[in-house]
């Protein structure tokens, strides 16, 4: 900023040399030049009032970049608290895992996706699951009830809470806290940070997990959902991957805002 005043007050010393030169030039080939102190105000007067007005806007154009600097600043610092909740919410909320029978039971709401990629390679691993899939494939219909006799009936069972989207309500207070920082009157650079705060710190896990989901479906073992309101018992219980179940339902909002 204070660079391009700089640049604009040389360019106008310039602008103003050149003015006087080209006067002298006009005057000194003039035989019979006499001063007459009225043509110097006349000459004068509106060049000090244009010099001065450039001055005035410069100033006051720099006022309110300044202005608006200090506002930014102001409700970064705010939005960076509301930033840390939601963090220490998330964290806050740790997963129950004993249905699934694991010892370690610090997961939390963003990093239980590291626990969702280990049960997914479990179910590769489980001999009943590779058989019930290819029963699917093949068009026979499973029923909820024999889904509760096979042995990864927990980890599939774990894993419909998150094929129902319910754990991700907390992910509402995120959307509208990018919305808030969206409109709010903050610099370019202060939203930026801000969002980048929020994609790093609340959403690259879950990001990281649908983006390789999406890419590389192949990979991923399609689960049963269950408890699915759409299908009925007689329709038998469809397998799909994760990424086509309710666990996207934040997935393509928040891949718009951080494109």
């Amino acid at each position: 900023m204070k660079s391009k005043l700089i640049i604009g007050l040389l360019t106008i010393l310039i602008v103003l040399a050149i003015i006087d030169i080209l006067t002298g030039i006009f005057y000194w080939n003039r035989t019979y030049l006499e001063f007459d102190a009225s043509n110097f105000n006349n000459i004068s007067t509106p060049i000090i009032g244009v010099i001065s007005l450039i001055v005035y806007g410069l100033a006051l154009n720099l006022s309110q970049r300044q202005n608006k600097l200090l506002q930014s600043q102001h409700l970064r610092f705010y939005y960076a608290r509301e930033v840390d909740k939601i963090i220490q919410d998330f964290n806050k909320k740790l997963i129950d895992t004993k249905i699934i029978q694991r010892e370690k039971n610090d997961y939390n709401y963003i990093t239980v996706h590291r626990l969702i990629s280990t049960l997914l390679a479990d179910l590769r691993e489980n001999s009943d699951y590779l058989l019930d899939l290819e029963s699917f494939k093949k068009g026979d219909k499973l029923s909820l009830n024999y889904f509760k006799g096979r042995s990864y009936y927990p980890l599939v069972l774990f894993l419909s809470e998150y094929t129902l989207g319910l754990p991700y309500v907390g992910f509402q207070n995120t959307k509208d806290l990018l919305t808030e920082i969206e409109n709010a009157d903050l610099t370019t650079v202060d939203k930026l940070h801000l969002r980048m705060r929020i994609k790093k710190e609340i959403l690259n896990e879950y990001l990281g997990m649908m983006e390789f989901m999406e890419k590389a479906e192949f990979m991923v073992p399609p689960i049963p959902v269950l408890f699915n309101i759409s299908t009925s018992e007689s329709m038998g219980v469809e397998f799909k991957t994760l990424n086509k179940t309710k666990y996207r339902n934040h997935y393509d909002y928040f891949k718009d805002k951080f494109e």
